[in-house]
């Protein structure tokens, strides 16, 4: 893992999807991390490809509070 950066999900692609959207909204930068991330993107393997979500270190604490809340605010 890329310092700096923390895992808050591993989820499979169309969840983790939906939860860097939720992140954006509320700020954050996001990025999707994963060896089979290529994969789901040639082939639409959104349901079944585990990929991780990753905030910023110093705000991992905030996104976590956010994404088991279910929404932003």
């Amino acid at each position: 893992m890329a310092e700096g950066w923390r895992t808050v999900a591993v989820k499979p692609m169309i969840e983790a999807l939906a939860v860097k959207a939720l992140l954006e909204s509320c700020g954050f930068p996001v990025r999707l991390t994963g060896r089979d991330l290529v994969l789901a993107s040639l082939f639409g393997l959104y349901a079944w490809v585990k990929v991780g979500v990753q905030v910023p270190r110093e705000r991992w604490a905030e996104a976590q509070e956010i994404i088991e809340n279910g929404k932003a605010g």
